[in-house]
This record gives C-alpha cells, structure tokens and sequence, in this order.
C-alpha cells in the first residue's frame, strides 16, 4: 500500500515559526551584546586615556614678557615664558621651544632643557630675528612642551591645546629579525674562533687526569 504523505499540523507550523523567532532574538541578543562590549569596551580606553592624561593637562606654558634689545626701539629680540606645573607630582626631561603663529620652525634661539621640575620655571628665549610690534602680537607667541610624566609617559603640549602622547613605535618584525639574526650570527663567529683553544683545554684537561 502506498504510504499517505501526512499533512503538517497547525501545531507544527507554530513551532516551526517559534523556533525561527527563537532564532532571530537570539542572533539579535547577541549582536546587541556585541556592540554593547565593544562600547564598553571605548569608554574604559577613553576613560584609561583621561586618567593618563591627567598629570599632563596641568602642565602650562606662556609668554609672559617681551624684551626689546634691538636697533629700534619697536623690535622685539627675547621673550619670556613662564612655564607652570600645578600637578601634585614632578615631571622630568622638559624641553621648551618658542613658536610664532604662521611660522613652522620654532622661531627661538635654542631650547630650554630642564631635567625636573616641581613647580614653576622661567625661561627666556632669544629670538633668532627681531620682531617688529606692528608685525606681532604676544598671543602669537606659543610654547611647546616635550616632557615625561610621573608615570613615565611621554606627551607634548602646544600651546593651550591638549597634550598628546607620544608612542614610540616598536620596530617591525623584519628588523627585529634582521638584528636578531645580525647577533647570533656574531656570536657562532666567535664561538667558532674559540672553539680551537676551548679543545685544546678539553684534551689537556683529558691527559692531566
């Protein structure tokens, strides 16, 4: 007899679409989990970046005065900076450079280096040019801090803008081999040149017994 191809239920359907719907909160619960974590996940790296920060925001430099040594009585040959750490602990490794507004290069004489500083610290720069009044405002002026923390990160600060730190990249894969296989290379060379006089030691250590 042939067998008589059985009709789904209603009852059947309903699981069927259940199972899909199932399936389809499922998928969506774990695509809304997923972008939750990964939210979470940017506001601890904001919030880790903020703390690190921390210190560096209060580090601030300005000019202060400006001295007029020149030929003219209008020109402007040295600035002052006074350059302030209201932050609770030191930093280290300060270096300080003048710029000008519309100037790439820093438009002072030489950097000033100061290996730790506490509080406050003064600093005059030598212009490399004189400036004129007429051609030069003193909000044109700005300083930039290169600086480490007191957790040992590196940042620079131009200006009233906000620090940012500075990452040294790691060297690439391929260089950190090449240096790798430069140093092992040296070191079979020289264990080879020795590998000589370290038998002729092994064979009259031998006899000597």
């Amino acid at each position: 007899m042939l067998a008589v191809e059985e009709v789904p239920k209603i009852t059947d359907w309903m699981q069927a679409w259940g199972s899909l719907a199932g399936l389809l909160m499922s998928t969506v619960a774990v695509l809304f989990t997923g972008l939750l974590f990964r939210h979470e996940i940017r506001v601890r790296r904001e919030e880790q970046r903020d703390n690190e920060a921390a210190q560096a925001r209060l580090v601030v430099a300005r000019p202060i005065a400006m001295k007029r040594d020149g030929e003219r009585s209008d020109e402007i040959t040295h600035v002052g900076c006074l350059i302030t750490n209201y932050s609770s602990m030191p930093i280290f490794n300060l270096t300080v450079r003048l710029y000008v507004t519309g100037y790439l290069d820093s438009i002072g004489d030489e950097p000033a280096l100061f290996s730790v500083v506490q509080d406050d610290v003064a600093w005059t720069a030598a212009l490399r040019w004189p400036v004129r009044d007429s051609d030069l405002l003193q909000d044109e002026f700005y300083c930039v801090l290169d600086f480490v923390d007191s957790a040992g990160l590196s940042w620079r600060r131009s200006g009233l803008h906000l620090p940012t730190r500075q990452i040294i990249p790691e060297p690439r894969l391929a260089t950190r081999l090449r240096v790798s296989a430069s140093y092992w290379l040296r070191a079979s060379l020289i264990g080879l040149r020795r590998l000589p006089s370290y038998l002729g030691y092994l064979i009259r250590r031998t006899r000597s017994r």
